[in-house]
């Protein structure tokens, strides 16, 4: 009988267990009593381990095949029991004349928009009077024609409001398409805004905002100490898609997720006749 100590188990061993038992004991018999006290002998080779292992892990990944199976069979039948949007004739039209110019139609038409705002107390009036139509697109080429002719907002005298919309809505609070909505208001120092307004005006024209159809447009409203961009929403009581928009917001511009941003309905701002005032949120 020869003992191993410190032996290394490796992938050809064969485990060996012997079970003795008799003579009113089952505590291990000292060396050479064996023989008569040795009922059973068990060999275990260590492949069995490692097959059992193979096992296990092939049911993990058959489990999980079948739940993305499953799950995305769900989706498409939600995606199917969704009505289609709804698109007119005149759109279909519009797309049809583009593609056979070799343009490349937007998913939304667009209109920039200029005020030039005047000193005292906004009135409907003065505000209707001063806000002007630049320009409206529906095509790739046709937007960068008009952003590459824009001036720059550095350029810009105080106090300014530039304004991109989609077609059909307002910049204005009193717009029947702006009921009951709101806006997120960041504040940045007037030496980035500019990079800013530009990465959003492409996010925006280039639909790749999560919030999707429910985006009405951006505004950056050049002051002399600060700059102002501001993000037009649908829903404002929808809390946790307003929410949701925040988040998107911070990650398309990079903010840090402490950086404050305030949201106001549009209804508190025809109350107290102001944009930036009294601001419902800080998030």
């Amino acid at each position: 009988m020869r003992e191993f100590n410190n032996v290394v188990v490796n992938g050809s061993t064969l485990e060996i267990h012997l079970y003795w038992t008799g003579k009113g004991t089952t505590t291990i018999p000292n060396r050479g009593l064996y023989g008569p006290l040795i009922s059973a002998i068990a060999v275990t080779p260590s492949e069995y381990r490692f097959l059992f292992h193979i096992f296990v892990f092939e049911c993990l990944f058959i489990l999980l095949f079948l739940f993305l199976v499953v799950g995305k069979k769900e989706h498409d039948n939600s995606i199917y029991t969704q009505p289609p949007p709804v698109v007119s004739d005149e759109d279909k039209e519009r797309v049809a004349l583009y593609l056979k110019a070799g343009l490349h139609p937007l998913k939304h038409k667009f209109v920039f928009w200029y005020t030039r705002r005047t000193p005292g107390v906004r009135t409907q009036t003065s505000y209707d009077n001063n806000i002007k139509k630049i320009v409206d697109f529906s095509t790739v080429e046709a937007f960068w024609v008009t952003y590459c002719n824009l001036a720059r907002p550095s350029t810009l005298q105080c106090p300014t409001d530039l304004h991109l919309f989609r077609d059909g809505i307002l910049p204005l609070w009193e717009d029947f398409a702006n009921c009951n909505d709101g806006k997120w208001i960041i504040r940045f120092k007037k030496v980035v805004s500019g990079h800013f307004w530009e990465v959003l005006v492409l996010a925006l024209v280039g639909d790749q905002l999560d919030y999707g159809d429910n985006m009405c447009g951006a505004v950056l409203s050049i002051h002399f100490n600060e700059d102002i961009l501001s993000v037009w929403n649908r829903n404002a009581s929808d809390h946790q898609a307003v929410m949701s928009l925040r988040d998107f917001i911070k990650r398309l511009l990079k903010l840090p997720h402490n950086y404050v941003m305030e949201y106001k309905p549009h209804d508190a701002s025809l109350r107290d006749n102001s944009s930036y005032r009294n601001t419902w949120l800080r998030a």
